[in-house]
Protein backbone atom coordinates (compact mmCIF):
# COMPACT_ATOMS: atom_id res chain seq x y z
CA UNK A 1 0.00 0.00 0.00
CA UNK A 2 1.47 3.32 -0.71
CA UNK A 3 2.32 5.91 2.13
CA UNK A 4 1.52 3.17 4.53
CA UNK A 5 3.46 4.10 8.19
CA UNK A 6 4.62 0.97 9.78
CA UNK A 7 5.91 1.80 12.84
CA UNK A 8 5.71 -1.74 15.12
CA UNK A 9 5.73 -1.65 18.98
CA UNK A 10 6.97 -4.32 20.76
CA UNK A 11 7.23 -4.06 24.66
CA UNK A 12 9.91 -3.49 27.33
CA UNK A 13 11.22 -6.19 30.32
CA UNK A 14 9.28 -6.30 33.43
CA UNK A 15 5.93 -7.28 33.29
CA UNK A 16 3.03 -9.58 35.44
CA UNK A 17 1.82 -12.84 34.64
CA UNK A 18 -1.49 -11.44 33.13
CA UNK A 19 0.74 -8.61 30.90
CA UNK A 20 -0.37 -8.56 26.99
CA UNK A 21 3.71 -8.43 26.56
CA UNK A 22 4.57 -11.38 25.90
CA UNK A 23 2.18 -11.99 22.93
CA UNK A 24 2.94 -8.34 21.71
CA UNK A 25 6.75 -9.84 21.45
CA UNK A 26 5.55 -12.70 19.91
CA UNK A 27 3.42 -10.84 17.26
CA UNK A 28 6.21 -8.75 16.46
CA UNK A 29 8.39 -11.64 15.97
CA UNK A 30 6.47 -13.27 13.58
CA UNK A 31 5.74 -9.95 11.65
CA UNK A 32 8.56 -9.67 10.84
CA UNK A 33 9.02 -13.35 9.96
CA UNK A 34 6.23 -12.54 7.41
CA UNK A 35 3.56 -15.21 9.22
CA UNK A 36 1.20 -12.63 9.85
CA UNK A 37 -1.65 -15.28 10.96
CA UNK A 38 0.63 -16.33 13.30
CA UNK A 39 0.79 -12.28 13.92
CA UNK A 40 -2.61 -11.39 14.40
CA UNK A 41 -3.42 -14.33 16.63
CA UNK A 42 -0.67 -13.14 19.29
CA UNK A 43 -1.61 -9.67 18.89
CA UNK A 44 -5.59 -10.50 19.34
CA UNK A 45 -4.47 -12.71 22.72
CA UNK A 46 -2.54 -9.79 24.04
CA UNK A 47 -5.54 -7.60 23.58
CA UNK A 48 -7.90 -10.20 25.20
CA UNK A 49 -5.19 -9.94 28.26
CA UNK A 50 -5.61 -5.90 28.33
CA UNK A 51 -8.66 -4.58 25.57
CA UNK A 52 -7.11 -1.25 25.92
CA UNK A 53 -3.57 -2.18 25.31
CA UNK A 54 -2.74 0.84 22.26
CA UNK A 55 0.33 -0.89 21.21
CA UNK A 56 -1.41 -4.50 20.82
CA UNK A 57 -4.10 -2.57 18.90
CA UNK A 58 -2.30 -0.70 16.63
CA UNK A 59 -0.04 -3.75 15.29
CA UNK A 60 -2.88 -5.97 14.75
CA UNK A 61 -4.26 -3.23 12.66
CA UNK A 62 -0.63 -2.85 10.57
CA UNK A 63 -1.09 -6.79 10.25
CA UNK A 64 -4.31 -6.76 9.15
CA UNK A 65 -4.05 -4.64 6.68
CA UNK A 66 -1.23 -6.86 4.80
CA UNK A 67 -3.55 -9.86 5.40
CA UNK A 68 -6.95 -8.49 5.22
CA UNK A 69 -6.57 -5.45 2.76
CA UNK A 70 -10.24 -6.40 1.38
CA UNK A 71 -12.15 -6.52 4.80
CA UNK A 72 -11.99 -2.68 4.54
CA UNK A 73 -14.45 -2.17 7.59
CA UNK A 74 -12.49 -5.19 9.53
CA UNK A 75 -9.24 -2.96 9.69
CA UNK A 76 -11.33 0.39 9.67
CA UNK A 77 -12.96 -0.57 13.26
CA UNK A 78 -9.50 -1.60 14.46
CA UNK A 79 -7.88 2.16 13.15
CA UNK A 80 -10.43 3.62 14.93
CA UNK A 81 -10.04 1.62 18.42
CA UNK A 82 -6.83 2.92 18.02
CA UNK A 83 -7.91 6.58 17.34
CA UNK A 84 -10.34 6.21 20.57
CA UNK A 85 -7.09 5.56 22.62
CA UNK A 86 -4.36 7.67 21.04
CA UNK A 87 -6.20 10.90 19.03
CA UNK A 88 -3.70 12.42 18.47
CA UNK A 89 -1.30 10.23 17.17
CA UNK A 90 -1.12 11.26 13.81
CA UNK A 91 0.29 7.86 11.57
CA UNK A 92 -3.26 6.28 12.52
CA UNK A 93 -4.68 9.38 10.68
CA UNK A 94 -2.35 8.22 8.01
CA UNK A 95 -3.05 4.36 8.09
CA UNK A 96 -7.24 5.97 7.48
CA UNK A 97 -6.34 8.46 5.08
CA UNK A 98 -4.45 5.61 2.74
CA UNK A 99 -7.12 2.74 3.62
CA UNK A 100 -10.32 5.32 2.57
CA UNK A 101 -8.22 5.96 -0.72
CA UNK A 102 -7.82 2.59 -1.60
CA UNK A 103 -11.85 2.35 -1.19
CA UNK A 104 -12.18 5.50 -3.64
CA UNK A 105 -13.38 7.73 -0.34
CA UNK A 106 -11.07 10.75 -1.70
CA UNK A 107 -12.59 13.26 0.59
CA UNK A 108 -12.58 11.19 3.72
CA UNK A 109 -9.08 10.02 2.85
CA UNK A 110 -7.97 13.95 2.57
CA UNK A 111 -9.74 14.70 5.92
CA UNK A 112 -7.55 11.99 7.87
CA UNK A 113 -4.72 13.18 5.77
CA UNK A 114 -5.13 16.82 6.39
CA UNK A 115 -5.41 15.87 9.92
CA UNK A 116 -2.44 13.89 10.44
CA UNK A 117 -0.34 16.46 9.02
CA UNK A 118 -1.42 19.34 11.16
CA UNK A 119 -0.55 16.73 13.79
CA UNK A 120 2.59 16.03 12.49
CA UNK A 121 3.98 18.35 9.98
CA UNK A 122 7.11 16.09 8.71
CA UNK A 123 5.64 12.93 8.87
CA UNK A 124 6.99 11.03 6.26
CA UNK A 125 4.40 9.60 3.31
CA UNK A 126 2.20 12.22 4.91
CA UNK A 127 2.51 14.55 2.12
CA UNK A 128 2.91 12.34 -0.92
CA UNK A 129 -0.61 10.79 0.50
CA UNK A 130 -2.65 14.26 0.48
CA UNK A 131 -1.51 15.33 -2.76
CA UNK A 132 -2.66 11.99 -4.56
CA UNK A 133 -5.51 12.60 -2.27
CA UNK A 134 -5.74 15.80 -3.78
CA UNK A 135 -5.34 14.83 -7.16
CA UNK A 136 -8.03 12.42 -6.87
CA UNK A 137 -10.40 15.32 -6.12
CA UNK A 138 -9.20 17.28 -9.21
CA UNK A 139 -7.85 20.05 -6.43
CA UNK A 140 -4.91 20.37 -8.89
CA UNK A 141 -2.95 23.13 -7.16
CA UNK A 142 -3.60 21.93 -3.48
CA UNK A 143 -1.85 17.87 -5.14
CA UNK A 144 0.93 20.29 -6.54
CA UNK A 145 1.79 22.02 -3.61
CA UNK A 146 1.72 18.69 -1.46
CA UNK A 147 3.57 16.80 -3.57
CA UNK A 148 6.70 19.02 -3.68
CA UNK A 149 6.61 19.21 0.18
CA UNK A 150 6.96 15.84 -0.26
CA UNK A 151 9.84 15.95 -2.69
CA UNK A 152 11.60 18.29 -0.42
CA UNK A 153 11.70 15.75 2.06
CA UNK A 154 12.65 13.50 -0.03
CA UNK A 155 14.10 14.03 -3.35
CA UNK A 156 13.70 10.40 -5.00
CA UNK A 157 10.32 10.00 -4.08
CA UNK A 158 9.27 8.56 -7.49
CA UNK A 159 5.30 8.47 -6.58
CA UNK A 160 5.54 12.28 -5.69
CA UNK A 161 7.49 12.90 -8.95
CA UNK A 162 4.89 10.86 -10.76
CA UNK A 163 1.86 12.46 -9.88
CA UNK A 164 3.31 16.09 -9.60
CA UNK A 165 3.90 14.99 -13.19
CA UNK A 166 0.37 13.67 -13.62
CA UNK A 167 -1.00 17.14 -11.99
CA UNK A 168 0.97 19.25 -14.63
CA UNK A 169 0.35 17.35 -17.33
CA UNK A 170 -3.77 17.82 -16.40
CA UNK A 171 -3.17 21.48 -16.03
CA UNK A 172 -1.37 21.24 -19.47
CA UNK A 173 2.00 23.03 -18.31
CA UNK A 174 4.19 20.25 -20.38
CA UNK A 175 7.42 21.34 -20.07
CA UNK A 176 6.81 21.22 -15.94
CA UNK A 177 5.09 18.02 -16.67
CA UNK A 178 7.69 16.63 -18.60
CA UNK A 179 10.86 17.65 -16.07
CA UNK A 180 8.98 15.13 -13.13
CA UNK A 181 8.41 12.24 -15.30
CA UNK A 182 11.90 13.00 -16.71
CA UNK A 183 12.85 12.90 -12.63
CA UNK A 184 11.07 9.39 -12.71
CA UNK A 185 12.79 8.11 -15.40
CA UNK A 186 15.86 8.90 -13.95
CA UNK A 187 14.85 7.44 -10.50
CA UNK A 188 13.19 4.45 -12.04
CA UNK A 189 13.95 3.43 -15.84
CA UNK A 190 11.27 0.65 -15.97
CA UNK A 191 8.90 2.82 -14.43
CA UNK A 192 6.19 2.09 -17.42
CA UNK A 193 3.51 4.61 -16.20
CA UNK A 194 5.77 7.48 -16.81
CA UNK A 195 6.58 6.60 -20.05
CA UNK A 196 3.51 6.35 -20.89
CA UNK A 197 2.55 9.75 -19.51
CA UNK A 198 5.50 11.53 -21.49
CA UNK A 199 4.20 10.07 -24.42
CA UNK A 200 0.53 11.56 -23.76
CA UNK A 201 3.09 15.39 -23.30
CA UNK A 202 4.50 14.03 -26.71
CA UNK A 203 1.07 13.05 -28.55
CA UNK A 204 -0.17 16.32 -27.75
CA UNK A 205 2.78 18.58 -28.83
CA UNK A 206 2.65 16.44 -32.24
CA UNK A 207 6.40 15.18 -31.48
CA UNK A 208 4.95 11.70 -32.73
CA UNK A 209 8.52 9.99 -32.84
CA UNK A 210 8.86 10.98 -29.18
CA UNK A 211 5.65 9.31 -28.22
CA UNK A 212 6.27 6.05 -30.54
CA UNK A 213 9.72 5.57 -28.44
CA UNK A 214 8.38 6.09 -24.64
CA UNK A 215 5.16 4.03 -25.70
CA UNK A 216 7.28 1.41 -26.87
CA UNK A 217 9.73 1.47 -23.91
CA UNK A 218 6.60 1.42 -21.58
CA UNK A 219 5.33 -2.10 -23.60
CA UNK A 220 8.37 -3.80 -23.48
CA UNK A 221 7.97 -3.23 -19.57
CA UNK A 222 4.43 -4.22 -19.12
CA UNK A 223 3.65 -6.00 -22.27
CA UNK A 224 0.08 -6.84 -21.48
CA UNK A 225 -1.60 -3.57 -20.58
CA UNK A 226 -3.76 -2.84 -23.40
CA UNK A 227 -3.92 0.57 -22.84
CA UNK A 228 -0.11 0.83 -23.54
CA UNK A 229 -0.62 -1.15 -26.99
CA UNK A 230 -4.09 1.02 -27.78
CA UNK A 231 -2.16 4.19 -27.46
CA UNK A 232 0.94 3.06 -29.65
CA UNK A 233 -1.09 1.80 -32.38
CA UNK A 234 -2.92 5.25 -32.05
CA UNK A 235 0.75 6.49 -32.39
CA UNK A 236 1.52 4.42 -35.88
CA UNK A 237 -1.97 5.71 -37.88
CA UNK A 238 -0.35 8.83 -37.41
CA UNK A 239 3.36 8.00 -38.61
CA UNK A 240 1.25 6.23 -41.30
CA UNK A 241 3.25 2.76 -39.95
CA UNK A 242 -0.08 1.02 -40.84
CA UNK A 243 0.85 -2.59 -40.62
CA UNK A 244 2.52 -1.89 -37.36
CA UNK A 245 -0.86 -0.71 -36.34
CA UNK A 246 -3.08 -3.50 -36.89
CA UNK A 247 -0.44 -5.75 -35.06
CA UNK A 248 -0.90 -3.49 -31.66
CA UNK A 249 -4.71 -3.27 -32.06
CA UNK A 250 -4.66 -7.30 -32.46
CA UNK A 251 -2.42 -7.56 -30.03
CA UNK A 252 -5.30 -5.38 -27.69
CA UNK A 253 -8.09 -7.91 -28.44
CA UNK A 254 -6.22 -10.30 -27.43
CA UNK A 255 -5.40 -9.03 -24.14
CA UNK A 256 -9.31 -8.03 -23.75
CA UNK A 257 -11.61 -8.72 -26.66
CA UNK A 258 -13.67 -6.05 -25.99
CA UNK A 259 -11.07 -2.68 -25.20
CA UNK A 260 -12.60 1.10 -25.89
CA UNK A 261 -13.07 1.13 -30.17
CA UNK A 262 -10.54 -1.03 -31.10
CA UNK A 263 -12.89 -2.65 -33.40
CA UNK A 264 -13.73 0.81 -35.04
CA UNK A 265 -9.90 1.77 -35.45
CA UNK A 266 -9.08 -1.63 -36.99
CA UNK A 267 -11.88 -1.14 -39.37
CA UNK A 268 -10.57 2.77 -40.48
CA UNK A 269 -7.26 1.23 -41.12
CA UNK A 270 -8.27 -1.64 -43.24
CA UNK A 271 -10.81 1.25 -45.10
CA UNK A 272 -7.71 2.86 -46.18
CA UNK A 273 -5.78 0.07 -47.08
CA UNK A 274 -9.25 -0.84 -49.07
CA UNK A 275 -9.38 -3.98 -47.50
CA UNK A 276 -13.57 -3.40 -47.53
CA UNK A 277 -14.55 -6.95 -46.03
CA UNK A 278 -11.98 -6.99 -43.32
CA UNK A 279 -13.60 -2.99 -42.61
CA UNK A 280 -16.68 -3.79 -42.77
CA UNK A 281 -16.34 -6.99 -40.17
CA UNK A 282 -14.87 -4.94 -37.61
CA UNK A 283 -17.32 -2.10 -38.10
CA UNK A 284 -20.08 -5.17 -37.18
CA UNK A 285 -17.86 -5.70 -34.34
CA UNK A 286 -17.89 -2.40 -33.38
CA UNK A 287 -21.64 -1.81 -32.99
CA UNK A 288 -22.58 -5.23 -31.83
CA UNK A 289 -19.91 -3.82 -29.01
CA UNK A 290 -20.81 -0.35 -29.02
CA UNK A 291 -24.05 0.05 -30.14
CA UNK A 292 -24.20 3.82 -29.10
CA UNK A 293 -20.83 4.80 -31.80
CA UNK A 294 -21.83 7.10 -34.30
CA UNK A 295 -19.10 7.27 -36.43
CA UNK A 296 -18.58 3.17 -36.78
CA UNK A 297 -22.75 3.20 -38.61
CA UNK A 298 -21.36 6.17 -40.80
CA UNK A 299 -18.36 4.22 -41.91
CA UNK A 300 -20.88 1.84 -42.11
CA UNK A 301 -23.18 3.60 -44.28
CA UNK A 302 -20.86 5.11 -46.69
CA UNK A 303 -19.23 1.78 -47.71
CA UNK A 304 -22.55 0.07 -48.26
CA UNK A 305 -23.43 3.56 -50.13
CA UNK A 306 -20.94 3.24 -51.85
CA UNK A 307 -21.32 -0.58 -53.17
CA UNK A 308 -24.86 0.38 -53.90
CA UNK A 309 -26.15 -2.03 -50.71
CA UNK A 310 -28.67 0.41 -50.32
CA UNK A 311 -31.28 -1.27 -47.72
CA UNK A 312 -27.92 -1.92 -45.54
CA UNK A 313 -26.56 1.64 -45.69
CA UNK A 314 -29.88 2.73 -44.99
CA UNK A 315 -30.27 0.62 -41.98
CA UNK A 316 -27.33 1.99 -40.58
CA UNK A 317 -27.81 5.33 -41.46
CA UNK A 318 -30.80 5.72 -39.52
CA UNK A 319 -29.51 3.90 -36.13
CA UNK A 320 -27.18 6.84 -36.89
CA UNK A 321 -29.59 9.61 -37.11
CA UNK A 322 -31.59 7.61 -33.79
CA UNK A 323 -28.35 8.22 -32.04
CA UNK A 324 -27.25 11.47 -33.16
CA UNK A 325 -30.42 13.51 -35.27
CA UNK A 326 -28.96 16.53 -35.55
CA UNK A 327 -25.94 14.64 -37.27
CA UNK A 328 -25.60 16.84 -40.91
CA UNK A 329 -23.70 14.51 -42.37
CA UNK A 330 -25.64 11.67 -41.73
CA UNK A 331 -28.54 13.40 -43.51
CA UNK A 332 -26.85 14.18 -45.99
CA UNK A 333 -25.57 10.94 -47.36
CA UNK A 334 -28.96 9.43 -46.40
CA UNK A 335 -30.28 12.13 -48.80
CA UNK A 336 -27.32 11.28 -51.22
CA UNK A 337 -28.97 7.24 -51.01
CA UNK A 338 -32.35 8.17 -51.75
CA UNK A 339 -31.28 10.91 -54.43
CA UNK A 340 -29.33 7.38 -56.33
CA UNK A 341 -32.52 5.28 -55.82
CA UNK A 342 -34.44 8.07 -57.10
CA UNK A 343 -36.79 8.38 -54.19
CA UNK A 344 -36.17 12.19 -54.78
CA UNK A 345 -39.07 13.90 -52.68
CA UNK A 346 -37.40 11.56 -49.63
CA UNK A 347 -33.98 12.70 -50.50
CA UNK A 348 -35.14 16.51 -50.68
CA UNK A 349 -36.60 16.19 -47.27
CA UNK A 350 -33.15 14.83 -45.61
CA UNK A 351 -31.20 17.57 -47.62
CA UNK A 352 -33.29 20.25 -45.98
CA UNK A 353 -32.76 18.57 -42.82
CA UNK A 354 -29.11 18.57 -43.48
CA UNK A 355 -29.16 22.54 -44.65
CA UNK A 356 -31.24 23.33 -41.48
CA UNK A 357 -28.56 22.20 -39.30
CA UNK A 358 -25.32 23.50 -40.60
CA UNK A 359 -27.31 26.60 -40.38
CA UNK A 360 -28.47 26.43 -37.55
CA UNK A 361 -24.76 25.52 -36.26
CA UNK A 362 -23.46 28.80 -38.28
CA UNK A 363 -25.64 31.16 -36.41
CA UNK A 364 -23.71 33.45 -33.86
CA UNK A 365 -25.57 32.87 -30.56
CA UNK A 366 -27.18 35.66 -28.67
Amino acid sequence: MIGLGIVLFSSGWGYSEQSPAPYIKLGVDYYHLKRYTKAREAFQEALKLDPGDFKARYNLALTLILIELKDYEGVTQELMACLGLKPGYPDIHLLLGNLFSYQELSEKAVEKLEKAIDLNPTLERGYRSLGMGYFELGRWDKASESLQKAIAQDPEDVDSHLYLGRVHLEKKTYEKAEKELQAVIGLDPRNCHAHAYLANIYMEKGRYSNAESELEAAVQIEPDEPIFRYNLAHIYVELQKYEQAIEEFQQVLRLEPVFEDTYFRLGSIYYKQGKIEQAIDCYEKEVQHHPDNPDAYFNLGLIYLEQKEYNLSEQNLEMLIQISPHDAEAHEMLGDLYAEKGMYSQAVEEHEKAAQIRSRGSQTPE
